[in-house]
């Protein structure tokens, strides 16, 4: 038997979803993506947006894993929202099927994001480059999307869509993602002269990388793993409502 099938409700299943419930997981994702498509765009269609580090530099805003996680999570609101509107279609289950495995694989980029931003600045204070210099060319509600509402959107995500399997693929894709941007960091850090977080580069080198890497990772596989506990009496009783 396949791990999805062990740990997610089966094709047949899912298309027999709660009426009810579908209009509201739909709605949802909709709002979701609208609004992350917004803070995404602002980045770069901004004239304020100019006055943040991440504009210049090779990377860009890709470079701050905050960034590099949003932009995954909006895709996968993208494959979401697309799910809604096949639904039913067994030529198009490749795409709930998408949705499930980068809803699993982002969860716990997303909730490392928020959990890592406020421990380093409680820590430290020095969380991004500029700091206060470029606080007030930030509006308001662009910290709490990006390090707060990115979370409450991937925990109501997995708790109210189906099905989300945290299968073993999913997992073998979070890792792609966590391994990928270490890589990837050090190739911006390497061109651009520096770490984009200022608390990195005060750090002995390469052990304060490698340090800060796998606490990392550890804090990611555990919040992963969070999540797939969640889940398995969550799938299970709405297996059994679905039989």
């Amino acid at each position: 038997m396949s791990q999805r099938a062990l740990n997610g409700p089966s094709r047949r299943q899912t298309q027999h979803k709660s009426r009810v419930l579908q209009p509201v997981v739909a709605l949802f994702h909709a709002v979701a993506l609208a609004w992350y498509s917004f803070v995404w765009l602002w980045h770069f269609l901004s004239i304020r947006a100019r006055f943040l580090p991440g504009f210049r530099g090779f990377g860009l805003y890709f470079r701050y894993l905050t960034f590099y996680s949003y932009t995954l999570q909006l895709l996968q609101l993208v494959a979401a929202s697309f799910s809604h509107i096949v639904q039913g279609e067994r030529r198009y289950a490749w795409v709930e099927e998408t949705a499930d495995d980068l809803s699993c694989a982002v969860f716990g980029l997303a909730n490392v994001v928020t959990c890592m931003f406020y421990l380093i600045d409680a820590t430290t204070k020095d969380v991004v480059e500029g700091g206060s210099a470029v606080a007030e060319q930030r509006p308001p509600w662009l910290g709490v999307s990006v390090h707060v509402i990115n979370s409450m959107v991937a925990w109501l995500d997995i708790l109210l869509s189906q099905p989300r399997s945290f299968s073993r693929r999913s997992q073998l894709l979070s890792i792609g993602f966590a391994v990928f941007y270490l890589h990837w960091i050090l190739l911006c850090s390497h061109i651009n002269g520096s770490f984009p977080y200022p608390f990195l580069n005060k750090l002995p080198q390469p052990q304060g990388f490698l340090g800060v890497a796998i606490g990392g990772v550890v804090l990611f596989y555990c919040i992963f793993q969070l999540g797939k506990f969640v889940m398995t009496p969550i799938q299970r009783y709405k297996q059994q409502k679905l039989a």
